[in-house]
């Protein structure tokens, strides 16, 4: 159960939590509303619009890529083609997908993940952000800091785990 509710109003500011509820929901976000005679500013949890179909169709795209951008991204992480092959004849669903559909959808490679590629494990969250950095919504800096911090947070459960 969550302490943040649609309609919520924050006076002056409003908590990291309740971003972090709106962004985590999908649903909702923070807006600024009128503020208080004395100047206060005030903020409300208001539901995200439902978007349009235009709109969800370029979400789709977004969500997607040809076979050789996500050959292409994989190449990015230092990967040889040879690796990438040799991996995909061992995992036939990502194989049969990139050769025989026109796209590679970002749910279909997070079913799949992680994907451990020689020393190189290709988890939900990295996957998701190769297909935003190819829709131009997060840089290759933004990218290349999450692959490190994802790899780091990898290495520690396995130093946990031992």
């Amino acid at each position: 159960m969550s302490d943040y509710e649609l309609n919520q109003v924050f006076t002056g500011m409003y908590p990291i939590e309740a971003a972090e509820f709106c962004n985590n929901s999908g649903l909702y976000h923070i807006e600024e509303i009128e503020a208080l005679e004395d100047g206060t500013r005030q903020f409300q949890i208001v539901e995200n619009p439902t978007p349009t179909e235009e709109e969800i169709a370029e979400r789709i795209n977004n969500l997607s890529m040809t076979a050789l951008d996500f050959i292409t991204g994989l190449k990015m992480f230092g990967l040889s083609l040879e690796t990438i092959n040799s991996y995909l004849e061992a995992n036939l669903e990502l194989k049969m997908q990139l050769t025989y559909c026109n796209n590679v959808y970002c749910y279909v490679v997070k079913q799949l993940c992680p994907l451990t590629v020689g020393d190189f494990t290709l988890t939900e969250k990295i996957t998701e952000a190769m297909f935003k950095y190819k829709a131009g919504e997060i840089s290759l800096d933004e990218l290349t800091a999450l692959i490190s911090t994802e790899t780091t947070e990898e290495e520690s459960s396995e130093d946990t785990e031992e």
